[in-house]
């Protein structure tokens, strides 16, 4: 039987995080993540870190393997305003910098200008062509060193990881979609031979404002945020 996942909200003023349901969202300027990161890059040799939204989080609420694989993050960036919106907090700058996609564009920058080696994994060649496409248009000296499909996988994805691990890249980006990107973090993480694991999930920073339609399915998962953390 699913056991339900009560979520509660818990404001930390010294750390800024949002505790949901024993998951720690933490919701610091992009400079503070930024820095975050970089230290403990430094200090632990690999760091795993994902954009969270509002459909990770209603996942995960959900699935408790899910719920397992978000736990092991050592940074979590929130990606959607609308959590904010949900839990009652954020300011301004915070809701600028998501909308914008701050994070993403400040690590690129720092990644193509420490000449890091890029891994993309996807679900199909055409979607991480595509962002490949992207990336090199904003960041043309920016080094891909490799890309993975989960559709060339057969039957397991030991091949996909001893490719990665054979290139050996600097930083992993992961365009997998929830649940898939948390599932295969949680089974591959210790496997793994990469300084960053930067879960973008199917965050796409080149698209303009969403249409209404996207708009109202944010607007709903968002309700169904609410409902969860004010469940009495």
């Amino acid at each position: 039987m699913r056991k339900h996942f009560y979520f509660a909200i818990l404001f930390f003023a010294m750390t800024k995080n949002l505790e949901i349901g024993g998951l720690q969202l933490q919701n610091n300027t992009v400079r503070e993540s930024i820095m975050l990161v970089e230290r403990a890059i430094t200090d632990q040799g690999f760091v795993a870190m994902e954009e969270v939204t509002l459909h990770t989080l209603l996942v995960a609420e959900e699935n408790e393997k899910v719920a397992e694989g978000l736990k092991m993050l050592d940074h979590s960036i929130i990606a959607d305003v609308g959590i904010l919106l949900a839990a009652k907090q954020g300011s301004m700058q915070r809701k600028f910098e998501i909308e914008d996609h701050t994070f993403f564009f400040e690590l690129m920058k720092r990644l193509e200008r420490n000449n890091k080696r890029i891994f993309l994994l996807g679900e199909t060649k055409e979607k991480i062509a595509e962002r490949v496409k992207f990336f090199l248009t904003r960041f043309p000296k920016l080094q891909i060193a490799g890309t993975g499909a989960l559709e060339d996988c057969i039957g397991t994805d030991e091949a996909l990881v001893n490719n990665i691990n054979g290139l050996s890249p600097d930083v992993i980006i992961c365009l997998l979609p929830s649940p898939t990107q948390e599932l295969f973090l949680l089974e591959h993480k210790e496997k793994i031979s990469a300084n960053l694991w930067y879960g973008m999930g199917e965050i796409n920073p080149s698209e303009d404002r969403p249409g209404f339609l996207a708009r109202l399915k944010k607007w709903r998962q968002r309700k169904d945020l609410e409902k969860i953390i004010w469940l009495k």
